[in-house]
């Protein structure tokens, strides 16, 4: 029986050249990227970092058709109970999504706030997240998230969703609130 792996291999120059390329290419490229942090998407600091806990869910849903009152005040639209174990602390993360029918007006806006106990979750920590233009389309979903800037301590808490909205009438149905807790 011939051997059949016994054969001369037979380069040219061009071959080993684009060989050379290659690796060159992808060992600078990897060089930046590692200089760069590995991704450039990541946070620039660790201050929306969690310290290592354990992870529960929350949540709350509803179908129902309800107008919100724009009056310029908040008003809430849906709410879950947190719980924090007795000598723990929690971070949340709080997403809520609805479909909406907006009737505002030219120049008239809905804001979202998250709020739980004493303190509104960030971003809207001032006067809430603007969700919803008066410009744009009559039907809609839209989608909002929040995070808490301080860990809330021990307790059981209510966790709310407020809109309020500057003229007009807004319409909300198929919304959800969900949190996702982090307990340490």
């Amino acid at each position: 029986m011939k051997n059949r792996f016994n054969h001369p291999i037979t380069l040219h120059a061009w071959q080993v050249i684009a060989v050379i390329l290659a690796l060159a290419l992808l060992t600078v490229s990897g060089a930046v990227v590692w200089a760069q942090g590995g991704d450039r998407r990541a946070p620039d600091s660790t201050a929306g970092m969690f310290k290592p806990g354990t992870i529960r869910l929350v949540g709350q849903q509803a179908s129902i058709r309800w107008e919100i009152t724009c009056d310029n005040n908040y008003h809430n639209v849906l709410y879950t109970v947190v719980k924090v174990p007795a000598g723990k602390r929690a971070d949340l993360i709080a997403t809520f999504n609805a479909e909406a029918e907006q009737v505002l007006g030219a120049g008239r806006w809905a804001y979202g706030r998250f709020r739980i106990g004493s303190q509104n979750l960030s971003p809207s920590a001032d006067g809430g997240m603007w969700v919803v233009d008066g410009n744009g389309p009559k039907y809609l979903a839209f989608s909002q998230q929040g995070m808490t800037t301080t860990p809330v301590t021990a307790g059981t808490y209510t966790l709310y969703y407020d809109l309020r909205c500057t003229g007009g009438n807004l319409y909300i149905e198929d919304s959800i609130l969900t949190a996702i807790v982090n307990i340490r």
